[in-house]
C-alpha cells in the first residue's frame, strides 16, 4: 500500500463510523485505481491533480453525511445537486467565512467595507439558490423569506457602497438610515432562519443557529452602544458570538445546498 492511500484511507475517518463500515473499502479501492491511471498516463504532477480533486469532494462529502446520516445511498444516486445549486451553496459557505475568519485571523479595518459588501453579494446569491428548494414545499412563506433577505443584503451593500465612495444622500438622517440598514439586515436573516424552520426542507441546525446568531448579533449594532457601556465587554463578546453563529447558519444552509440531493419529485434548477 502506497503512503497516498495510507493518507486517504485516514482521511476517511472523517465520516461517520455506520458510512465507513459500509463505504470505506469501495472508496480506498476506487482512490487506488485513480492514483494509478494518474501514474500510468505519466502527465506531469497527476498525483497531485488527483489529490486536488479528492481532498476537496473529501470534505464535502463528510460534512454532507454528517448533516443527512439517514441519507440513503439509492437517493444520492438518484438525484444529485445540479450545478448551479453547487455553485450557489458554496456562496453561502464562503459567506459564513468571510464573517468568521476575521475571528481567527486578523484582518485590518481597510477591508472591512470590501469584506461586508462580498458577505452581502454571497448571501443573496445563496438566498436565491435556497429558494427554490424552499418554494417547492411552501412556495408563499419561501418568497416572502426569500425577498426580505435579498432586499435586506441590497439595501446594505449599496449603504456601505455609498460609505466608500464618500457619498451622503441622507444628510443628517445618515445615523438613523445605518441603524435602520443594520436592524433590517439581522431581523431579515432572523426572520429567514424561522421561515426555513417552518418550511423544513433543509436541516435545522442551520435555521436555528442564523436566528439565534442574528438575534445575539443585533446586540453589537453601535448605535445601542451596548458595546461601550458599563457591561461593554459582555455585551462585545456577545455580539462576536452571535456574528459566528450567524455565519455558521449561513454555512450549514449553503453545505447542504451545494451536496444534498434535492428530495423525490422536488423540481431541481437545471445546470
Amino acid at each position: 500500500m502506497s503512503t497516498h492511500e495510507r493518507i486517504y484511507r485516514r482521511l476517511l475517518r472523517l465520516f461517520p463510523a455506520a458510512f465507513r463500515a459500509r463505504y470505506a473499502e469501495p472508496m480506498a479501492q476506487l482512490f487506488a485505481d485513480q492514483l494509478r491511471d494518474a501514474r500510468e498516463a505519466g502527465a506531469p504532477a497527476g498525483s497531485l491533480r488527483l489529490w486536488a480533486r479528492t481532498a476537496g469532494d473529501l470534505l464535502t462529502s463528510a460534512l454532507s453525511q454528517h448533516l443527512e446520516r439517514d441519507r440513503t445511498v439509492a437517493h444520492s444516486a438518484a438525484t444529485v445537486p445540479s450545478f448551479s445549486a453547487r455553485a450557489l451553496g458554496i456562496a453561502g459557505v464562503l459567506a459564513g467565512l468571510v464573517l468568521i475568519v476575521p475571528a481567527v485571523i486578523a484582518i485590518d479595518d481597510v477591508w472591512y467595507p470590501p469584506r461586508i459588501m462580498l458577505f452581502n453579494a454571497l448571501v443573496i446569491a445563496l438566498a436565491v439558490g435556497l429558494h427554490r428548494r424552499q418554494a417547492a414545499a411552501s412556495p408563499r412563506l419561501a418568497s416572502v423569506a426569500s425577498a426580505l433577505v435579498i432586499l435586506a443584503n441590497g439595501w446594505y451593500l449599496g449603504m456601505v457602497m455609498l460609505g466608500v465612495g464618500d457619498v451622503n444622500l441622507f444628510g443628517t438622517a445618515i445615523g438613523s438610515v445605518m441603524l435602520f440598514s443594520g436592524l433590517f439586515l439581522w431581523g431579515a436573516a432572523a426572520a429567514y432562519g424561522a421561515a426555513s424552520l417552518a418550511i423544513g426542507a433543509f436541516s435545522r441546525w442551520g435555521a436555528v443557529l442564523l436566528v439565534i446568531g442574528s438575534l445575539v448579533g443585533i446586540t453589537g449594532l453601535d448605535r445601542f452602544g451596548l458595546t461601550h457601556g458599563d457591561f461593554g465587554a459582555f455585551f462585545d463578546t456577545a455580539a462576536q458570538v452571535g456574528i459566528a453563529l450567524h455565519g455558521v447558519g449561513w454555512i450549514l444552509l449553503g453545505a447542504e445546498l451545494a451536496l444534498r440531493a434535492s428530495p423525490r419529485g422536488e423540481p431541481t434548477a437545471s445546470a
